[in-house]
């Protein structure tokens, strides 16, 4: 969610739990009023002035509680993100965090919430259905802010991060948690399908011979996976990553037109097609699925029922090495098309905004402009595996620490995409599964990509004319 997307869902289906706490830090210590300037730059809000001064008013000043809904598995106040935030409660005295994770759907909560006038001041939420919130109103532009902060700036955050979140120029959210797919190989299995798991597939065609060759069973049964291309975090909408391999693009240049019926689309879904087939068939994948403790592409692998997976590289370190440290495994690029194409990669993103109807905007945005900052972006980062969301701290020794994953994450953000992120956002996510009526026989190819992509921009441009009456 802000992953398959939307990321509660795979959190609740992970078992994560809710719960509520309510953190603040201790009296400023001598000289953290030097601290508190460097955090919030100069030029920063009023409200922050008199603290920027070294004042003894900033002793006295009102307490500020800022609420903020938070992801099961991006907790403020444990991990690193405790020894972020530690440094921003301790400069700040008068600053609590009021962290907790709703129950349910996250963006319809906060949605609801602003509509009774008592959201929470930020939210953890997803880049695709940013440009959706700013454009119902329940949350404003960040750019006065980004235009006085000495340590975020736009230019600095990878374009196509920024190109998801903003609307008419203005950045509506701060991406801060950014994830890319990575291609696993399970090596027992890969052995004993007679295939090299220090080599992985690089073209389409080696993909395809290698998942048949490592997959167990027959027509309509499975007994072992070779490779299923929708298994992973992105799930059914993992379909775009060929497509944009090919030069497909979901949205034109303008962001006014859907445009995913195409011959690129069907030559992508139709590749698709053939690896489904060569494992068993579109219904056998999914019993076979079921029939796991958890149906997730990690827990499959992890209990050696697959050879290839194209999940998150978080998977790695949430899952593998918590669940199953001896399961060896190879991490590599999605293969390429045969006759050539671009390297892509399918890469959610967690966002923080600022909530409308925030009675505490600008202390705020000194949350997000603390833990979004280049040192504690990339100590993030490297705790969850994610990716930084500024370019050049992604190529940083600081980031990649010699690991080879994560300098393949730093190459492959070059051609990051992610389901379409426009106003209607949210809307348009369900519309964009061409892989259901397709592979379950329900609609030919042809017409799922038509009329899924009819109903999408249907929605698009219902906003679009609801976005032309606001003015950021």
């Amino acid at each position: 969610m802000v992953g398959t997307p939307p990321q509660v869902e795979q959190d609740r289906r992970r078992g994560r739990s809710s719960r509520r706490r309510v953190l603040g830090g201790a009296w400023m210590a001598p000289g953290a009023g030097a601290l508190l300037a460097a955090a919030c730059g100069a030029g920063q809000s009023s409200l922050l002035g008199a603290a920027q001064q070294g004042s003894p008013a900033n002793q006295v000043r009102p307490p500020v509680t800022l609420m903020v809904w938070e992801n099961a598995r991006f907790r403020w106040r444990e991990g690193a993100s405790k020894e972020i935030t530690d440094t921003l409660l301790a400069a700040n005295p008068w600053l609590t965090l009021d962290a907790s994770v709703p129950a349910g759907n996250a963006q319809e909560k906060f949605l609801a919430a602003s509509a009774g006038g008592a959201p929470p001041d930020t939210y953890n939420g997803g880049s695709y259905w940013a440009q959706q919130d700013f454009v119902d109103g329940a949350t404003i532009s960040l750019e006065k802010y980004i235009a006085t902060s000495k340590t975020l700036k736009k230019a600095d955050v990878w374009e196509s991060l920024r190109r998801d979140v903003e609307f008419k120029g203005h950045m509506t959210a701060m991406p801060y948690a950014p994830d890319t797919r990575i291609m696993y190989t399970h090596h027992e299995n890969a052995r004993k399908a007679g295939l090299d798991p220090e080599k992985p597939p690089a073209k389409w065609s080696e993909m395809q011979a290698g998942a048949e060759k490592a997959f167990r069973g027959g027509a309509g049964t499975v007994e072992r996976l070779g490779w299923y291309p929708f298994m992973g975090s992105g799930g059914n909408y993992l379909w775009m990553v060929p497509y944009w391999q090919l030069g497909g693009e979901t949205l034109s240049a303008d962001q006014t037109k859907v445009t995913f019926f195409n011959e690129r689309a069907i030559e992508a879904l139709t590749w698709l097609k053939k690896i489904v087939d060569g494992n068993g068939g579109w219904q056998a994948i999914d019993a076979f699925r079921k029939s796991h403790s958890a149906p997730g592409g990690e827990t499959v692998m992890m209990e050696g029922g697959t050879t290839f997976l194209h999940a998150t590289l978080s998977e790695r370190g949430e899952q593998f090495k918590q669940k199953a440290p001896q399961m060896q495994f190879t991490v590599s690029s999605y293969p390429l098309p045969d006759k050539g194409g671009t390297v892509a990669n399918y890469g959610g993103c967690h966002t923080l905004p600022i909530a409308k109807g925030s009675k505490n905007q600008d202390a705020t945005w000194l949350f997000i402009e603390h833990v979004t900052n280049n040192e504690n972006n990339i100590k993030f980062a490297v705790f969850n595996d994610r990716v930084p969301i500024r370019e050049s701290s992604t190529t940083s020794a600081a980031y990649t620490q010699g690991d080879k994953a994560r300098s393949l994450q730093a190459q492959e953000m070059k051609k990051r995409r992610f389901v379409i992120a426009a106003p209607g956002g949210a809307e348009i996510l369900p519309l964009q599964d061409v892989v259901t009526p397709f592979m379950s026989g329900q609609m030919s190819l042809q017409d799922a990509l038509k009329e899924r992509e009819r109903q999408a921009q249907e929605v698009l441009d219902r906003y679009l004319v609801k976005a032309r009456s606001v003015t950021p």
